[in-house]
């Protein structure tokens, strides 16, 4: 696994060395919603985040090269990218702990697990021949109707397709045509690696020696996203996973035979070697943004080996101060122990590197 994941860094340095890098005059972005997303999200910007739930305790980072494309020309093909190569971290933060398979990666418990990932969003792009005086009346009035229904001019704000369909819809197809840039929607289009290793620490059953053993677990997969026209608050993303894992023997308590005037001392653990699986998962999620402060997140996803289905629901609410989301609860649940899991995390975004 560990060549797999050199040679996926390899074949990517070409993209992050020789892409024309975005300038201020045509960087893109994609929808907030697309980025908007806690960190240990497989869809998210860069950041570092801590969660802490009734069953353990994580910390995530993820940093990213990203640039983007838009036609300059009626010659150039009329679609601009969004291109992002990202590396992760998730590490428990304390290595006792056993995390419920539901908030750990890929159901990995304690494992310490380092990744990187590779999505490309593109949508269609409206060269426009409007004069700049009446792009600059249109944008106006647009501006004047955000102000209206949001009480101020939202950070970040931009004269765009986007804006027009949530806050001056009457004119939406003017404004496609006078303003220009990129069309409302999208597809996102990647891939994903991970590895990790995995400590267990187990007794023998007959003998109630301790042992430790060292696993690797690792997970490949795909993902596709579409960010449907009519709603650019809207984000829906479909993924596909091949991944190993290694699960600890449920905990017992055993005590060797008892012979007579000999006190003896019983061993509380997982009894014998963990149990390594191979799987395959899909997983479907559906983000919206509400407002510009507030998100949720519902994701479903059914392992169809372990005939196993897990459910999340993160609902962000804190702020960063320049309009990100960046905090939240989040709540989960599994077909397989039918137990709950309740969460807080927080955390902080930042820039891709330059």
């Amino acid at each position: 696994m560990e060549k797999i994941l050199t040679t996926y860094v390899i074949a990517a340095l070409p993209l992050l060395l020789g892409a024309r890098l975005a300038t201020a005059a045509d960087e893109f972005k994609p929808p907030a919603s697309v980025l908007s997303a806690p960190v240990s999200s497989l869809v998210s910007g860069p950041g570092i985040q801590f969660q802490a739930s009734n069953d353990g305790s994580s910390v995530s980072a993820k940093v990213a090269k990203q640039y983007s494309f838009v036609p300059k020309d009626s010659s150039d093909v009329q679609a601009a990218t969004f291109t992002s190569l990202s590396f992760t971290m998730d590490a428990p933060i304390d290595k006792s702990e056993k995390r419920h398979d539901l908030f750990s990666l890929d159901g990995w418990g304690n494992a310490t697990s380092i990744g990187v990932s590779y999505s490309k969003f593109l949508t269609g792009w409206t060269q426009t021949k409007a004069q700049p005086e009446d792009r600059k009346k249109l944008c106006a009035e647009l501006e004047g109707a955000a102000k209206a229904k949001e009480g101020k001019l939202p950070d970040g704000f931009e004269c765009s397709a986007q804006n027009f369909q949530k806050y001056l819809p009457e004119r939406s197809i003017e404004g496609q045509r006078d303003v220009g840039g990129p069309n409302p929607g999208g597809w996102l289009f990647g891939g994903a690696l991970k590895y990790a290793t995995q400590d267990s620490t187990y007794y023998d059953p007959g003998t109630l020696a301790k042992s430790k053993e060292r696993n690797e677990p690792w997970s490949v997969g795909v993902f596709v996203g579409w960010n449907p026209p009519p709603m650019s608050a809207a984000f829906l993303i479909f993924r596909v996973d091949r991944k190993s894992s290694y699960k600890d023997a449920d905990v017992t308590v055993r005590c060797p035979a008892a012979t007579s005037g000999v006190t003896v001392q019983c061993v509380s653990g997982s009894f014998g070697a963990p149990t390594m699986t191979q799987a395959t998962s899909l997983g479907l999620e559906a983000r919206s943004l509400i407002g510009t402060k507030y998100a949720v997140s519902l994701a479903v996803s059914r392992d169809t080996s372990k005939k196993v289905t897990t459910i999340e629901l993160p609902v962000y609410w804190i702020g960063d101060g320049n309009g990100g989301l960046n905090g939240g609860v989040k709540a989960g649940w599994n077909s397989d122990d039918k137990k709950a899991v309740l969460g807080l995390f927080v955390g902080a975004p930042f820039t891709a590197w330059p």
